[in-house]
């Protein structure tokens, strides 16, 4: 994905976790009778009994997509939640840390690694093109010989084919039909079908994958 994602706090499952915790519980409890019902709300120990455990996160709350704006009130409201309550964590109390991130924890685009290029640019997310190698090793698992392409006209979906089709030259495998559209896919899925592709990789963001199956 490009610089613009959702927020990724340092330990983000536990603040999901948390969110989703909170918000399906009472649905449980009066579908279930069967399940035990939430414990209800008590004062919580003093914060000063409480040990602290303290959650890093980065909030991309400038720049092009500042995201963070609405997600770290989320996180802190999910971390109240917790705090609030005696059955959850009762000698504990969470703490945020955030900060405005500096560097891109999401942008995949093999296109960044290249240091000449982007010589100050720093992620924590690896290349897309990390997945090829598996690609290439289902291929010659199910013994597919000739594979077509279609992706989204974008750097990273680019980059990412030019490194799987050298990939798949080297273990033999053919690249027969290859594809590529800026916002509609309608003409090259027709011709994918003409050409009765049967093995197509696909490399586009999700909200064009609805338009392409």
């Amino acid at each position: 994905m490009g610089p613009g994602g959702p927020c990724t706090p340092v330990g983000w499952p536990l603040p999901l976790l948390l969110v989703m915790a909170a918000g399906v519980a009472p649905v449980w409890a009066s579908h279930s009778p069967h399940l035990p019902r939430p414990h209800p709300r008590v004062p919580p120990h003093p914060s000063s009994e409480r040990r602290a455990v303290y959650i890093g996160a980065l909030f991309p709350m400038s720049g092009g997509w500042p995201g963070g704006q609405a997600c770290q009130p989320a996180v802190e409201m999910a971390l109240e939640d917790v705090n609030s309550r005696r059955d959850i964590l009762p000698d504990y109390e969470l703490k945020l840390i955030h900060h405005d991130s500096k560097l891109s924890y999401g942008s995949s685009s093999p296109a960044l690694s290249n240091r000449q290029r982007f010589p100050t640019f720093f992620r924590t997310h690896p290349s897309a093109t990390l997945h090829n190698p598996t690609r290439v090793k289902l291929f010659e698992k199910w013994g597919w010989k000739k594979i077509a392409t279609i992706q989204q006209t974008t750097e990273v979906f680019t980059s990412t084919l030019d490194d799987l089709e050298e990939r798949v030259k080297e273990a033999g495998i053919e690249i027969t039909f290859r594809q590529s559209f800026f916002s509609d896919p309608a003409v090259p899925v027709k011709n994918l079908k003409r050409q009765d592709a049967r093995i197509i990789v696909g490399l586009f963001y999700e909200t064009e994958a609805r338009k392409v199956f």
